[in-house]
Parts: structure tokens; sequence; C-alpha cells
């Protein structure tokens, strides 16, 4: 009689079926390739729009007055802050799922899906801000800004409420 057929078998092994679901989770991760490469795509369109717009209103530094010029400047810079809401969002998901050993840099400090999310929230009130100061620029008279402000500082209330709890 063989001696290594009566022993038991260790605890940790893994049933055929288990480890095979196992692997295709584990592989099923590469699946957000597609929405890290979705993002950079978004996040290049943004900063090429940016840079288009920057340079259409250097166009006319002459001919368009301080205001209009203004007004221009803060929706590139909107662009540019939705843009870096993208960079955000592949470089996490790359970091998080895909390739763990990433460069720092390209970690951005985001070390877990929650602090992604709080540095998106983050950067998502700030470009709420742009807007708001942009709208400010082009609204007419009218109780309508004071309705539109409140409504963008319960958005950015409810969202500091989140990233508060979720600490």
């Amino acid at each position: 009689m063989d001696p290594s057929s009566t022993l038991p078998e260790p605890p940790h092994a893994v049933p055929p079926a288990t480890s095979v679901l196992g692997r295709a989770l584990a592989g099923c991760r590469f699946l957000l390739l597609g929405a890290v490469v979705g993002s950079i795509i978004l996040e290049a369109g943004l900063v090429a729009a940016g840079i288009s717009m920057l340079l259409r209103s250097l166009a006319c530094v002459g001919s368009c007055d301080a205001k209009e010029l203004a007004l221009v400047a803060i929706q590139a810079l909107d662009l540019f802050l939705l843009a870096t809401v993208a960079w955000l969002t592949a470089s996490g998901l790359y970091t998080l799922f895909i390739d763990p050993s990433a460069r720092t840099w390209l970690r951005a400090g985001v070390e877990s899906l929650d602090d992604l999310k709080a540095k998106l929230i983050g950067v998502v009130v700030l470009a709420l801000g742009v807007l708001f100061l942009g709208e400010t620029f082009g609204w007419s008279a009218g109780p309508d800004l004071l309705y539109y402000g409140v409504a963008i500082a319960a958005v950015i209330l409810s969202l500091s409420v989140f990233i508060r709890t979720q600490k």
C-alpha cells in the first residue's frame, strides 16, 4: 500500500473549478483596459479642444473685450480640469487593477478605490467652481444666478459629506 495515497489533501488545496473561476475573474480585470484607453482618448480630446479654444481667443485679443476673453479662458480651464478627471481615472484604474507596480508618478497618490474617488470628487468640485465663475461672466441680471449658485453649492456640499463619511 502506498503511504502517499492515504494522506488527506492539504487544507489550502483549491478545487479545480474554483481555481479556473479565480483565474477567469483575475483575467477580467484586463477588461478595464477599455476604460483606461477610453479615458486617455477623452483626455486627449479635451486638451485639444481647450488648446483650440485658447488659440482662437488669442486671435481676437485686440478685437474682443476683456470680459469675453476672460470667459473663453475660464471655459478652456474648465476643459483642462475635465481632462484632469479623465487622466486621474485612466491612471487610477490602470495602477489599481492592471499594473499595481506602476511608477510612483503614475499612481498620483491613488492607493485604493477610495483614494481615486476622493481625488475625482476634488477635481469635480473645482470644475463646478470654475463653471459657476464662467457663468457669472455671461449672466444677465436676475435672481437665476443665485439659484444656479445654490444648486452648485448643494452638489458640492453633498460631495463633501460623501467624502467625509467615507473616511
